[in-house]
């Protein structure tokens, strides 16, 4: 009886904080696409190795959530650094190292 009175009493706080969870989740999902997004778009336009150790370091420093539409963002950038001839191979080793410690499987 002690649980049932306890959640009759708390409902609107639960109900609340299991709301405010979903809509932390879903803004933390929506940052990660954002800033995830614009480091690959960066990548793009700076396909140097220079710009490449830049994506590194941002994939190493990020937390990636996990949601499929991030990963295959993530898949899109290795696959313009692994694809440019502008970018030497130990630095393609590189970056698919970070993106393979993030979870992130590329080819």
């Amino acid at each position: 009886m002690a649980i049932h009175d306890f959640l009759r009493e708390n409902f609107n706080f639960i109900v609340a904080l299991l709301i405010g969870i979903g809509v932390f989740q879903g803004l933390r999902q929506a940052y990660g696409f954002l800033t995830i997004g614009a480091a690959v778009a960066a990548l793009g336009k700076n396909l140097t190795d220079e710009g490449a150790e830049e994506f590194c370091r941002f994939v190493e420093s990020a937390v990636i959530p996990n949601y499929p539409a991030i990963y295959n963002k993530l898949r899109a950038g290795y696959g313009m650094v692994h694809d440019s001839r502008q970018i030497s191979r130990e630095m393609k080793e590189k970056v698919k190292i970070a993106l393979q410690s993030k979870g992130v499987w590329v080819r």
